[in-house]
């Protein structure tokens, strides 16, 4: 099935885009690093240095779904001085509000939400070198159709994170689509990420876990 996430929000986190942005203190940044594509299009979730600890990242209302359905959400992220981001669904009946964790920068550990079905990591072997990998989560509704899914920074499996300059990473690349596993990204540039190196999962796991 095709990327129900509409073209203007795939690679495009600011105002106007559909993406909010929740946590005092949370910060975004277009066009900030290149992206898998080759283009000057990857954004940048960063924070403020207020002080304190932080909580929060990027909101998208996802668009109509079908009931009773399982789908994928997959993003690829880069690290910068965060190597953890985490995947929360909210407002759904099922799944509950909850998220799980990924370690971007060691795409073997992750920590999943009993809530959600499978999550995994991706590295592409185009993509060797750059630090991009792709994370993903699986979910299945039920007869609530109407929330939203979120990408939020993460230190080390958790939530909180430091409010002092240091906590970021680059986004780009969103995708939803029926089924257990993202199909391959096509960007907004007309441009295919594909052929994967190996993959790594929790919960479903397709037999993919391990391999590197």
């Amino acid at each position: 099935m095709a990327n129900v996430i509409p073209k203007i929000s795939r690679e495009n986190f600011q105002t106007g885009s559909g993406w909010t942005i929740v946590g005092a203190g949370n910060l975004r940044s277009a066009d900030a690093a290149i992206a898998p594509d080759g283009t000057l299009t990857a954004d940048r979730l960063y924070d403020d240095n207020g002080g304190g600890t932080i909580v929060g990242g990027l909101v998208l209302q996802v668009p109509l779904l079908k009931p009773s359905t399982q789908y994928c959400w997959a993003w690829f992220v880069k690290k910068d001085q965060l190597d953890w981001c985490a995947w929360r669904t909210q407002n759904f009946t099922v799944p509950s509000n909850t998220q799980s964790f990924f370690d971007h920068a060691t795409p073997v550990i992750m920590n999943k939400s009993a809530a959600h079905d499978a999550i995994g990591v991706i590295e592409y072997e185009s993509l060797e070198g750059t630090d991009w990998v792709r994370c993903y989560g699986v979910f299945t509704l039920d007869t609530d159709v109407d929330g939203d899914c979120r990408i939020y920074k993460s230190e080390n499996g958790n939530l909180s994170v430091p409010r002092d300059g240091t906590s970021s990473f680059f986004v780009w690349g969103v995708s939803l689509n029926e089924g257990d596993y993202p199909e391959p990204y096509t960007s907004n540039a007309g441009i295919t990420i594909d052929g994967p190196s190996g993959s790594s999962g929790m919960g479903l796991s397709f037999g993919k876990m391990g391999m590197r």
